[in-house]
């Protein structure tokens, strides 16, 4: 936020007031609530961040949207579709006032992969392959009722990037090898037909090796980001695959936040902006249910 001009940061609440106190020192902020309606009242800020766990997330954004903030929401909105309509419904109306923090819509692998697909006339098939460790995070510590969603919790990172680079709506979900709940190793393998003629297929492997990565396959050209952070191009017929250097900003700050910050900053301006709505986040949770059905 600081490496932004026009931003101020003045306040921070936590339910463990020594958290937020010891972040505000290390940052230099000058207020710690004792509560969000001290927050906002004593602030009146123009926006709220919220990082909480992943079970208070709905909690804190039905008292959050209370308030005529703009909100921008670690993902996940929920840990099911079911919970991410609740919020959803009493957040009815709010469209540019709710954003979903899906920081890797803003990698500069993605904003390339995005401009130059764009160029290219004709059907695509976006191949996205997802690897999730979930016994890895609950042998971790992290609370069984997260691991248990752990496609809401954080596949739909992955699945999100199908309504970026493919057009139009889904039309239908097939789920060749669909899913088994547990924790055993094993994969998924689903296709998505879009209304617009493009291909989705999402491979995901779980509690097993695997990559992150996203393949896009047209006619003429192959994009490749595998790791998601890099960018690459083959070019028919050549066999050569051209990687792009990312910008600097994906060097200097965790991958894709200085843009989300950015973006958001436009949102509080009333300026146009690139950020995720609370209705475009839901449709990647409905996407995600669909892939995850047993």
């Amino acid at each position: 936020m600081r490496a932004l001009q026009d931003v101020d940061v003045v306040g921070i609440f936590s339910r463990t007031s020594s958290r937020a106190k010891a972040l505000a020192a290390d940052f230099d902020i000058g207020f710690v609530a004792s509560s969000i309606a001290e927050l906002y009242e004593t602030t009146h800020s123009d926006g709220v961040v919220i990082a909480v766990s992943e079970p208070a997330t709905e909690a804190i954004c039905l008292e959050a949207i209370k308030y005529p903030w703009h909100l921008l929401v670690e993902k996940p909105v929920g840990l099911s579709l079911d919970e991410t309509k609740r919020i959803s419904d009493v957040a009815n109306g709010m469209d540019k006032r709710f954003y979903v923090a899906m920081n890797r819509r803003n990698y500069s692998s993605t904003r390339m992969a995005l401009e130059e697909v764009g160029k290219i006339q004709g059907a695509r098939t976006v191949l996205i392959l997802d690897q999730e460790d979930p016994l890895s995070a609950l042998n971790g510590g992290r609370l069984k009722q997260v691991c248990d969603q752990w496609h809401f919790a954080n596949s739909i990172h992955l699945i999100d990037l199908f309504g970026v680079f493919c057009r139009g709506a889904p039309l239908s979900v097939n789920n060749l090898v669909p899913w088994r709940p547990g924790y055993m190793a094993k994969s998924t393998h689903s296709v998505i037909s879009f209304d617009s003629g493009d291909v989705g297929i999402y491979h995901s492997v779980w509690n097993a090796p695997g990559p992150w990565s996203v393949i896009i396959e047209t006619a003429k050209k192959r994009f490749e980001m595998r790791p998601l952070e890099s960018f690459a191009v083959q070019t028919y017929p050549s066999r050569n695959i051209e990687l792009r250097p990312i910008v600097d900003e994906d060097h200097d700050f965790k991958t894709g936040f200085f843009i989300q910050m950015r973006e958001f900053l436009q949102a509080l301006k009333g300026s146009a902006n690139n950020m995720v709505t609370l209705r475009t986040y839901l449709e990647s949770v409905r996407l995600t249910d669909e892939l995850y059905r047993e």
